[in-house]
């Protein structure tokens, strides 16, 4: 069973944590989790099958390692050094393929975060000097072009920035910006970029109540590479956001106090049917689909996650309702759909 458009996995955790130790045993629709936590001096350690949520937005939908495909296989190390954070991830794909990602967070100002970000996915094993270098700003498409291009490798590298900005007291913005390709059309070539991008904010007043907004757009061929073996794809499905690509939606998220606390929220989305596992055969196909391509499905998702604990257990039950147009990307069909998200977490 898939997890639906626009709703995240039902999961649930087991897991025990200390000060330098820790554990995690997870289920979730689709995708088992399961993971060990250390710290070996100053670096943090985890490793097992991994959720990463690189970026600023809410679990599950950032534009590089979201809740799209799920968890994978995985080391991931972190550290800081100066104030700044570096996290190091290698990991394997299915189809023999693997992933390495590194991520550079900086404080530039008490109010403002800056964050970096690469990933490269090869057809093979992890290539060892990528995971040596300890920063994500243009070493590793260098050693790509001195060291595997001549020998015929092929590497799929993505970018990406995003930024958290304290603008005032109780009001942070925030934005992840993610680019595959970033093209100039000329006049003989103008095949389009590929790239994602989330912006939003998250205001909290002085009696804890907040407010938070967040649009997200990821056009059509996004994950997607000119060598099949090299696609941002685990499982099927895009190693990105819930709602995979092809996609644009805006979330809004109300909680009447400080968490834990119920939230309220709803969503408005159009989806493509967009060209998963395939890149474009010609400048034609790839100008006439770059975004919502095919009959659009328009939702409507709207719900509630309430906090529970209980004996031990705690975690949140989350009742959505969702009235979809062009359903399934049918024409004219109209449904409503419904469910109920759980997570549960058990701590020792």
């Amino acid at each position: 069973m898939m997890a639906p458009f626009g709703v995240l996995r039902s999961r649930g955790v087991f897991s025990e944590f200390a000060a330098s130790s820790g554990w995690a045993l997870g289920w979730a629709v689709d995708s088992y989790t399961a993971e060990m936590a250390g710290k070996i001096g100053d670096m943090n350690v985890r490793a097992g099958r991994l959720t990463l949520g690189w970026g600023p937005a809410p679990s599950g939908d950032g534009l590089i390692f979201g809740e799209s495909a799920g968890g994978f296989d995985a080391l991931e190390l972190s550290s800081v050094w100066h104030h700044v954070r570096f996290t190091k991830v290698v990991g394997w794909l299915d189809a023999g393929r693997s992933i390495i990602g590194t991520r550079m967070d900086i404080p530039y100002r008490p109010n403002l975060r800056l964050g970096f970000s690469e990933s490269i996915v090869m057809d093979g094993a992890p290539y060892v000097p990528y995971a040596l270098v300890p920063v994500p700003i243009s070493i590793d498409p260098n050693l790509h072009k001195l060291l595997r291009a001549p020998q015929g490798i092929d590497d799929n590298f993505f970018l990406g920035f995003d930024w958290e900005w304290v603008a005032q007291p109780g009001l942070r913005l925030f934005g992840d910006l993610l680019i595959d390709d970033f093209t100039i059309p000329t006049p003989t070539v103008n095949f389009p970029s590929r790239w994602g991008l989330t912006l939003g904010f998250h205001s909290v007043s002085d009696g804890g109540a907040g407010f938070q907004m967040m649009y997200t757009i990821v056009p059509n061929w996004t994950y997607s590479a000119t060598n099949p073996a090299l696609h941002y794809l685990l499982r099927d499905l895009p190693v990105g956001p819930v709602l995979g690509d092809d996609f644009d939606l805006i979330h809004v998220r109300w909680m009447p106090s400080h968490p834990p606390s119920t939230s309220w929220w709803a969503s408005y989305i159009r989806k493509g049917e967009g060209m998963v596992g395939r890149i474009w055969i010609d400048e034609a196909e790839a100008r006439q689909y770059i975004f919502l391509r095919g009959v659009v499905e328009y939702s409507l998702v709207a719900g509630v996650n309430v906090p529970y604990t209980i004996d031990g257990l705690s975690g949140t039950v989350g009742p959505w309702l969702a009235y979809r147009n062009n359903a399934d990307h049918i024409a004219g069909t109209s449904r409503l759909d419904w469910g109920i998200s759980l997570s549960v977490t058990a701590a020792y």
